[in-house]
């Protein structure tokens, strides 16, 4: 049965109907680093640089709308690149899921590469960046 289409999966796989229908949101835990992407963000204002908190896009379950729509671009360069890859996943199609997926992984190796991250940091950017290559769809 190889090759057929019984067999691929059409953006609605195991672990996308787990995700989306998560009661509460499961971030990872992140430090916080000032960027000017956050300046609108009224949730870091008070918000210590080199803090740890929780964030606000990495993890399965994120209610998306509604923290962008309150202004949260996330906590870090991290976070920030799960918010990206969150907007993307508003599309259905299992192709752009797998490109959103591995623009994320990309950027979590990217991140992993900045000059003094915590110990928190590199395991956050690890955890996202393996996470992405394990939830990859067969097309």
């Amino acid at each position: 049965m190889s090759g057929s289409k019984s067999s691929k999966q059409n953006g609605k796989g195991i672990v996308d109907k787990f995700v989306e229908n998560l009661p509460v949101e499961l971030h990872l835990i992140g430090t916080v680093h000032k960027e000017p992407f956050q300046a609108n963000d009224e949730s870091l204002k008070t918000a210590t640089d080199g803090k740890t908190r929780r964030m606000q896009f990495c993890g399965p379950g994120t209610q998306y709308d509604s923290r962008y729509a309150s202004g949260e671009r996330g906590i870090n360069q991290l976070d920030n690149a799960c918010m990206n890859h969150d907007a993307s996943y508003k599309n259905k199609n299992p192709i752009a899921r797998n490109q959103a997926d591995s623009v994320l992984a990309s950027k979590a190796m990217q991140y992993l590469q900045k000059p003094g991250l915590s110990a928190l940091d590199k395991i956050d950017g690890h955890i996202v960046e393996k996470a992405m290559k394990l939830i990859r769809r067969k097309i």
